[in-house]
């Protein structure tokens, strides 16, 4: 969404229905009243996939670097992290795993 749209948005009061939001950028996905709790914990689940250092770092870099600095600066927090989680017990842990399952074939 561009400025000048956030702007009047925000500034306008004005209302839109939720298909005007997502087109608008504001929600990511419609969903029907009656299914939204069961999406709700489809998208739970498949985010809880991931490793939770790796989700608490992805949330952090948006959070703290999204657009506010410059492609350098985000690539170099991006490899601190990178590094940073290569390290944790957590990638540890799947190396393994996908280690001994390579064996066992």
């Amino acid at each position: 969404m561009g400025l000048e749209k956030a702007r009047y948005l925000l500034l306008s009061g004005a209302r839109c229905d939720a298909e005007s939001a997502s087109r608008a950028g504001f929600a990511s996905e419609v969903v029907p009243a009656p299914g939204l709790l069961e999406t709700s914990f489809e998208l739970m689940a498949q985010i809880l996939v991931g490793a939770p250092p790796a989700i608490a770092a992805t949330l952090y870099g948006v959070d703290r670097f999204f657009g506010r600095v410059d492609l350098v600066e985000a690539m170099i927090a991006e490899a601190y992290e990178q590094g940073r989680l290569r390290r944790s017990e957590d990638h540890l842990n799947a190396v393994q795993l996908f280690v001994d399952r390579g064996r066992a074939s």
